[in-house]
């Protein structure tokens, strides 16, 4: 109430020499509000001290905090995407915090940005187009244009393409499909999970689609099979595969999370 008061005595009367105290006043609540603001960095306490002191008098730091409240949109943005990419974990508040630094380095550097640590419009390009690459992606189109084992260079365009290691491939494919990795009719060797699939949509399918949906993991029955039931899931999600470990191929699936 006293801090209320004070600012409206301030707005209405800053000529007089009475109003210096509260003056005072005022600018010590505005330095260390902005100094709270500038160190926690999230959206929410910017944008408190935004709303708090934009009126009048105006706070001394308005000019910062409109600024640093677009890096923190930006951050909030690298958050969110990098999350949906497996890369983060943390929240989504645009806090300029270590892991989200860690987690924007990593994947500037194995994008071949510039690595700075910060959002800029080249990352959150990159990371558009990853999400969507693995939004669009339906089971037709994971077809091998060849089989066989790849080369280094085929390791190296796909590392590039997935913003991953290049050395995480081939463990991957080794681990996962004995080396080989595509069957002869060129489609990756699968294994669908019923389980995973059950637990990821929260059993909804488990009743009309117990052949994709279960609780328990049913016996491997072949390539095809397996191929059918990633096909039937595809229907289920509206007719795209959702990014996720383990449910379509070694490539462009699991080894994007690792």
């Amino acid at each position: 109430m006293r801090r209320s008061y004070d600012r409206a005595f301030i707005a209405a009367n800053h000529w007089h020499p009475i109003s210096a105290a509260a003056q005072r006043r005022f600018a010590v609540l505005d330095a260390g509000s902005w100094s709270e603001a500038r160190t926690i960095g999230s959206l929410t306490v910017i944008d408190g001290y935004l709303k708090r002191f934009s009126g009048a008098p105006a706070g001394a730091h308005l000019d910062e905090a409109y600024a640093a409240r677009e890096q923190t949109l930006a951050r909030r943005e690298a958050q969110r995407r990098l999350a949906r990419l497996g890369g983060y974990d943390g929240d989504s508040d645009g806090a300029s915090t270590a892991a989200l630094r860690r987690a924007i380095e990593e994947y500037q550097y194995v994008a071949s940005l510039q690595v700075t640590g910060e959002p800029d419009t080249r990352l959150l390009a990159a990371l558009d187009a990853q999400i969507a690459d693995r939004v669009g992606t339906r089971p037709e189109h994971l077809k091998a244009s060849r089989t066989g084992a790849p080369t280094l260079d085929d390791y190296r365009r796909i590392a590039a393409r997935l913003h991953i290691n290049a050395l995480v491939l081939p463990a991957i494919q080794a681990v996962e499909s004995n080396g080989r990795g595509f069957g002869a009719s060129g489609l990756p060797l699968i294994r669908f999970e019923q389980h995973v699939f059950s637990r990821e949509t929260g059993g909804q399918f488990n009743r009309t689609h117990p052949e994709i949906s279960s609780q328990t993991l049913a016996p491997f029955s072949g390539q095809a099979v397996e191929w059918r039931k990633l096909r039937c899931k595809a229907c289920t999600k509206g007719g795209r595969v959702s990014a996720g470990p383990r449910h379509v191929n070694i490539y462009a699936r699991r080894a994007a999370r690792c």
